[in-house]
């Protein structure tokens, strides 16, 4: 019996026209922010005042739907900014000593090592085992 499997179960359904739901969700809330506000202003200031505090709401609303940064979404890239900037960071090449702690140092011993005495016929010996490359037991 043969089954239908989905394909490319990972992109988004486009639901009003080239956008997702999600997509429209972030228009629509900065458009209307931003109507909501110039509407407000306008009474109070001039055109391009109003035009000034109102398009960042529309900006934001239109970078979080369509802007892509290195294959993330604005929101994903700007959590990813976020944390990175919040976060403490730790860096092992700056890595700072407590100054409270103290190192106590061992004097170091010097061991004498005794010298081996080293005839004639051992440096012919190992002369003769360097030249056959070891296979002294062959001739």
């Amino acid at each position: 019996m043969r089954y239908k499997v989905p394909q490319k179960i990972d992109l988004e359904d486009r639901i009003f026209g080239p956008m997702t739901m999600k997509q429209f969700v972030y228009v629509f809330v900065g458009g209307t922010t931003a109507y909501l506000l110039f509407g407000s202003l306008a009474k109070y200031f001039s055109m391009t005042t109003s035009l000034i505090f109102a398009s960042p709401p529309a900006l934001l609303g239109l970078a979080f739907a369509f802007l892509k940064i290195q294959d993330r979404t604005f929101g994903a890239f700007l959590l990813s900014f976020l944390m990175y900037s919040f976060k403490p960071k730790l860096y092992l090449w700056q890595r700072t000593l407590d100054p409270h702690l103290e190192i106590k140092r061992q004097k170091t011993r010097k061991m004498e090592i005794p010298r081996k005495k080293v005839d004639r016929s051992d440096l012919e010996k190992l002369a003769l085992l360097l030249d056959t490359r070891g296979n002294l037991g062959k001739r």
